[in-house]
């Protein structure tokens, strides 16, 4: 099983409470998807993995023929939504922008979405699609 949480709130309401709520269905968690911020004007993803190299070094051979993708293992606690998951021990793979910043307010009461384009949404959402093709067939899914 894998999960991805939406909602895009200002804080990390979702994410926290499906961990706190769902006891018995989480332990069946294997991968979470967290497309957290996805879509910022101008930017391509850049894939945090919280997770063992296999994972990273299999999601770099997923995305190789994406263009403009950046792989790498994520750092610390992790940021948004992954947090939870992370912190339970889950592995997450975050496509990320480097624009969380004023013009980019992602969870905070000024994030009205205006900053999200269709174009860098249509590259979120093919690496996403990359990503979970791939995960199926690894976990006997398709």
């Amino acid at each position: 099983r894998f999960a991805t949480v939406g909602g895009h709130e200002f804080g990390i309401y979702n994410a926290t409470r499906y961990v706190k709520e769902q006891a018995d269905e989480i332990v069946n968690l294997k991968r979470q998807l967290n497309p957290d911020g996805a879509g910022c004007v101008g930017s391509c993803p850049a894939l945090r993995i919280y997770g063992p190299p296999a994972l990273i070094e299999r999601t770099r051979t997923v995305v190789k023929d994406l263009p403009e993708i950046e792989v790498g293992a994520g750092e610390g606690r992790g940021i948004g939504d992954a947090v939870p998951f992370i912190a339970l021990g889950f592995e997450v793979v975050a496509p990320r922008n480097a624009r969380h910043n004023d013009e980019f307010p992602l969870h905070s009461p000024k994030d009205d979405m205006t900053w999200v384009d269709g174009d860098a949404m249509a590259k979120y959402v093919e690496v996403g699609v990359a990503l979970l093709t791939d995960w199926l067939r690894e976990f006997g899914l398709s």
